[in-house]
């Protein structure tokens, strides 16, 4: 469990590396990419056996997909855009997340987000 930890370095990148590294996908920590938006596009997933869903919406969420919101939103003000795995979706259109570096600080904690959060740029979910 790494709930409550630091993984990596301790950025959002970092739990979505250890979670894409933990399911065969590419390794991304140390790639030299950094700006969590753009993780749908700056590997070749289908590689690995991924598939990348390009500005979805929150009804294409599913359990276990890799989101990533644009930089600019409530959750990730700034240019580098925001990662996270999420838990599940909900009937009210909410989804619960495991992300780092968010409100909680640089640990592996829970949340609940919604469709205003931020903008999604893409989902990458194993196949």
């Amino acid at each position: 469990k790494v709930l409550g930890t630091m993984v990596n370095n301790g950025q959002c990148y970092g739990l979505t590396a250890y979670y894409v590294q933990k399911l065969g996908g590419p390794q991304m920590m140390g790639s030299g990419k950094m700006y969590a938006w753009s993780i749908g596009t700056d590997y070749d997933w289908g590689k690995y056996g991924w598939e990348v869903k390009i500005d979805p919406s929150v009804k294409d969420l599913k359990a276990g997909d890799v989101i990533n919101w644009y930089g600019g939103g409530a959750i990730s003000p700034g240019i580098y855009g925001h990662t996270g795995i999420v838990r599940g979706v909900n009937k009210d259109g909410t989804f619960d997340t495991y992300e780092q570096n968010a409100e909680q600080g640089q640990i592996c904690a829970k949340y609940t987000r919604n469709a205003s959060s931020a903008r999604i740029a893409s989902l990458v979910r194993k196949k």
